[in-house]
């Protein structure tokens, strides 16, 4: 991914202290992002990866969550945080910060709500064919593009939709899949039968 530097000087203030506050004790996110004082953050440098908008409903942060961009790309919350927040196509910036070596994703310029993401490897996209009700513990998903895939974490949800639009996404460059089903905030594990 291309990274540009067009970020002002305010930006990047907040943006600092944003990935600073994700550090704080009562946070647990997947990275530990070590407290700073104010002469240490001017040493930071932090990079614009992608600016882009959410392809349809952006329902805020549940732990797991993915969303797609516009753009193509696929973004998973990678650090534990839950927020709700309702917006349609909201634009997205993500930024990488080369000091703690994580990426950071802004939604509608609310840089006070920064949340740690990782790009997702071997996505794509399809949808349900027929009626989904949910999933239970076994569930088998079959695709409008033939392919079927089966629940390979156990969780259980009900969500009944009709022919929802489907992501499937890595990752872990295609060890392990999640998919995110349209209407229903947690995602899944799921291992592909064919």
């Amino acid at each position: 991914m291309r990274l540009r530097s067009a970020i002002t000087p305010l930006v990047l203030a907040v943006l600092l202290a944003s990935t600073l506050a994700l550090a704080s004790p009562n946070r647990a996110t997947a990275v530990e992002l070590p407290r700073l004082d104010r002469e240490e953050l001017a040493t930071q440098q932090v990079g614009l990866v992608s600016d882009s908008r959410i392809e349809g409903e952006f329902t805020g942060w549940t732990g797991d969550t993915a969303y797609r961009l516009l753009n193509g790309q696929v973004w998973v919350q990678s650090g534990y945080r839950y927020e709700y927040r309702y917006s349609y196509n909201p634009r997205v910036l993500v930024f990488y910060n080369y000091t703690y070596q994580v990426y950071l994703m802004v939604v509608d310029n609310d840089y006070r709500n920064v949340t740690v993401v990782a790009p997702a490897t071997h996505a794509l996209t399809s949808c349900i064919q027929g009626t989904f009700n949910g999933w239970s513990g076994q569930t088998v998903f079959s695709l409008c593009n033939g392919q079927i895939w089966v629940q390979s974490t156990y969780a259980y949800t009900y969500h009944y939709a009709y022919r929802p639009d489907v992501l499937i996404f890595s990752t872990d460059s295609g060890q392990t899949y999640r998919m995110k089903i349209e209407g229903v905030a947690d995602t899944i594990g799921v291992a592909r039968l064919r």
